[in-house]
């Protein structure tokens, strides 16, 4: 007879992720899976399934045009589990849009801890070159790469660039 273990909690919390999103996503129909993930978020932050639906949840407002709703969404969802590197990544990646690279950078290296993500260390990467820093962002990039199959594609998108330019960004470092 086996003896009795905890539950892995970060893998039953990424099941749960999971799950949620999928229920969001059965409720919303055509067009209406923003306001189904915030329903969801609303009712599930208990069950720990909000902040990816959150983190779901600004990134569509965003890609809508809405990008001050979705930083009151993710400051919420941050409130409540701010080491969430899913939300962390949302929240760096938001701010890098809007162009404040130093919040943009915080937020991404806080969700690279958390994660690691994939998509932290290649925006990460990206500031570097915006930066002018080519060695940082060759780190960054190169650790992105090492992802096989990234999220996103962002591994791939690392390994073009590094490809493209070993060391991008600006010289003069």
């Amino acid at each position: 007879m086996s003896e009795a273990r905890e539950p892995d909690v970060a893998h039953v919390a990424e099941i749960a992720d999971v799950a949620a999103l999928a229920a969001a996503l059965r409720l919303a129909g055509e067009g209406e899976a923003g306001r189904a993930l915030e329903r969801l978020a609303d009712h599930s932050f208990a069950a720990g399934i909000a902040p990816a639906a959150a983190a779901l949840q600004a990134q569509l407002l965003e890609s809508e045009g809405h990008g001050a709703e979705a930083w009151d969404v993710l400051e919420r969802a941050l409130e409540r589990s701010p080491g969430h590197a899913a939300l962390l990544v949302r929240a760096g990646v938001l701010a890098y849009h809007r162009g404040d690279l130093v919040r943009a950078a915080d937020l991404l290296a806080r969700a690279w801890r958390a994660g690691p993500l994939p998509e932290a260390a290649f925006h990460l990467g990206e500031i570097a070159v915006l930066q002018g820093s080519r060695v940082e962002a060759a780190r960054w990039l190169a650790l992105c790469a090492a992802f096989d199959g990234a999220g996103g594609g962002f591994g791939e998108r690392a390994r073009q660039r590094l490809a493209a330019d070993p060391a991008p960004g600006e010289a003069g470092e």
